[in-house]
């Protein structure tokens, strides 16, 4: 047994294993499908940190104008080419050792295109479904009934910024939503509220009562990638809105903690673009739907400062920080 897996699994990807410590990995790789599954989840985040980091160094490395330029060019395409050649590489050692069947290989490729086009710097804008709607709760302790999730518009854009858009009965609209630093609550009239914990009112986003949230699509994904089972759906889809499009299945692991049971992406079968994706078998304790569908309505650019609260208010609102 080695003692420090995730270090050579580390040393793997970055070429600098000697033939010995590849031995050791691939035997400890080989010894249980646990530890196949672990190499694979850290190959996934090694990936992750290596591609967060280029980019920092890219827009760091010099306050020239034409090599900035010149950076903002080529990045994405050099961190595809990379983080597609990172999975080849990890699947090659899972083949190797026997672990990964064409099934599951073909998966964990499906689901790398599938995070590599969340880490486009774009907006996405998803209608909600819940598969069963629920009464009206409260939104604050102090009370104001918070409208439902069914026909709510969620817009997402890197790892935290986002804009909830639910509406009550009389068409009222209720705002919630973060830039990432500060989080913010629009009620139809009265106060607004503020808060510097960036998740403060993030309690109606679908998957936030089961520590999955879906503001941050890579952590979705990375989610699946350690506690679930995942197949691809031989044939794309044949009818309906989803025609053409591919499907993946996740199953959650009997050991894994919380979150659906199972979950469902329709994407893109060229650009791995989510289209659709269907939270089912939610745990109930903490409230909230049964199974929740996000569908992809629009993504692009939106309007700058969208997702601070003074774009969804007036400006003579009164405000409290929490």
């Amino acid at each position: 047994m080695i003692n420090h897996p995730e270090s050579l699994i580390h040393a793997y990807l970055d070429g600098i294993l000697t033939k010995q410590q590849t031995t050791e990995l691939g035997i400890w790789i080989q010894a249980d499908s646990e530890n196949a599954r672990e190499f694979a989840r850290v190959a996934m985040l090694h990936d992750q940190l290596r591609n967060q980091f280029s980019v920092i160094q890219n827009e760091n490395s010099s306050d020239d104008r034409t090599n900035a330029t010149r950076l903002q060019k080529s990045p994405v395409k050099r961190l595809a080419l990379a983080s597609a050649a990172m999975v080849f590489i990890a699947i090659a050692m899972l083949f190797q050792y026997g672990i990964v069947n064409s099934r599951v290989s073909a998966a964990v490729v499906e689901l790398n295109r599938i995070m590599l086009d969340t880490r486009k710097p774009i907006d996405r804008t998803f209608l909600i479904t819940p598969g069963d709607d629920l009464p009206y709760r409260k939104e604050f302790a102090k009370g104001n009934d918070k409208p439902p999730l069914n026909g709510a518009v969620l817009h997402v854009k890197g790892p935290s910024s986002y804009v909830l858009v639910r509406r009550f009965e009389n068409g009222d609209e209720f705002v919630t939503g973060s830039d990432g630093i500060i989080s913010w609550a629009v009620p139809p009239s009265g106060t607004v509220r503020v808060s510097h914990n960036a998740t403060r009112f993030r309690g109606a986003i679908p998957g936030q009562q089961h520590n999955i949230p879906f503001v941050n699509l890579q952590d979705n994904l990375n989610e699946l990638a350690s506690a679930y089972e995942l197949t691809i759906v031989s044939e794309p889809e044949t009818t309906g809105d989803l025609k053409g499009l591919k499907r993946m299945e996740a199953i959650k692991r009997t050991s894994a903690q919380g979150g659906p049971k199972e979950v469902s992406i329709w994407y893109e079968p060229n650009s791995g673009q989510i289209r659709r994706m269907r939270m089912d078998r939610l745990p109930m304790a903490r409230g909230g739907p049964r199974s929740i569908t996000l569908d992809l309505m629009t993504s692009g650019d939106l309007p700058g400062g969208f997702y601070s609260h003074a774009y969804h208010h007036a400006p003579d609102r009164e405000l409290i920080e929490e």
